[in-house]
């Protein structure tokens, strides 16, 4: 997850990273039978990736694992739904991209599982702020 930085574009505004999806199915099938302590050291891992700075395929990766995880487990939906919604004002269209779809998936498995309180005002407000960006951005490259 955080060494290929191999991305392809389907289209003007959305990249595929293959490896690194398959590298996040591996990580959440594999956390699923983990100890807890591997657990752990798994979501401090994955954190890390969130906030690399050098490079955005990393943080598009761990965003990718978290997606996955999302899948097997529901211990930190609510911390994973907190970053994302930090996250969305990413400089990255493709990390957003893929944040965007990590918390469509976190919050409707929250809302099967319990009715937590979300923080709904942040949520609207970074989603307006990402969506005007990609606006921005989708503009001046067609321009």
């Amino acid at each position: 997850l955080a060494l290929d930085r191999f991305a392809d574009y389907a289209s003007v505004d959305k990249s595929v990273a293959p490896v690194q999806h398959v590298a996040a199915q591996v990580v959440a099938l594999l956390f699923e039978w983990s100890p807890v302590s591997v657990k752990a050291d798994v979501r401090e891992a994955i954190q890390q990736l969130l906030y690399y700075d050098d490079a955005w395929e990393v943080r598009q990766g761990g965003w990718m694992a978290i997606q996955f995880l999302i899948v097997v487990t529901t211990d930190c939906l609510q911390e994973w739904i907190s970053s994302g919604i930090v996250a969305l004002l990413d400089r990255s269209p493709d990390v957003v991209a893929v944040v965007a779809k990590t918390l469509t998936l976190a919050i409707e498995r929250l809302q099967a599982h319990q009715a937590q309180h979300l923080d709904y005002d942040t949520l609207s407000k970074n989603l307006t702020t990402a969506i005007s960006r990609h606006a921005e951005s989708s503009v001046s490259a067609c321009a």
